[in-house]
């Protein structure tokens, strides 16, 4: 069977259903008026968007990607926000991107566990790191002693505390902090290992 037209006048494209074509028909459903011509879906290269401003090749409704979709999501062209630049860790020395609280992922877990476990966050710590002038309190060295080796940096320093009533003492390196905690933070036994080193044997 032979497929009529569109009954619109001057349209001439093959008949779908109820006497239109596909795009008249499409707009018929929608409750338009069918009877205006259909726009041409097709943009010449190189037409710029119609936004003031703007140079980027029409897509669409005489608007760039970027304008005809902000139309399709706010009905405007207008920017919305503006999006804000993007921050680092507050951490001294951190060069990873900010991810909550002022903190990148990494500091932002110690820091809830920090709060779980001693009470105090990354900002207490930041505060006896300042007055430790960076450095380990019982040895004074400024690196931590352990590297990260899936960063390839220093690991932050352990914050010590009193494994009995749970005060926070200092900051300190890797090693002297295990060395007190192998040492079961008994001041007798860390004399008597002091007092050993010195004599050089029993």
């Amino acid at each position: 069977m032979e497929r009529g037209i569109c009954k619109i006048e001057g349209c001439g494209k093959p008949h779908k259903a109820a006497g239109y074509c596909p795009g008249h028909y499409a707009r018929w459903r929608r409750g338009a008026t069918p009877d205006s011509p259909l726009q041409a879906r097709g943009v010449a290269r190189g037409t710029a968007c119609s936004v003031e401003g703007c140079t980027s090749d029409v897509v669409a409704r005489g608007l760039c990607k970027v304008h005809y979709q902000r139309t399709l999501r706010h009905g405007h062209v207008k920017a919305t926000r503006k999006a804000a630049p993007q921050k680092r860790c507050a951490v001294p020395g951190c060069t990873d991107w900010h991810y909550a609280g002022g903190w990148c992922s990494r500091h932002y877990q110690r820091d809830a566990k920090m709060k779980r476990d001693h009470g105090v966050g990354i900002a207490r710590y930041l505060e006896i790191w300042a007055q430790q002038d960076g450095r380990c309190a019982l040895c004074g060295k400024a690196e931590s002693g352990v590297l990260d080796h899936r960063r390839g940096t220093e690991q932050d320093m352990p914050l010590d505390h009193d494994h009995r009533t749970g005060r926070i003492r200092a900051i300190l390196c890797h090693n002297c902090n295990r060395g007190i905690g192998l040492l079961c933070d008994d001041p007798a036994l860390l004399r008597q290992a002091a007092a050993y080193v010195e004599r050089g044997g029993p």
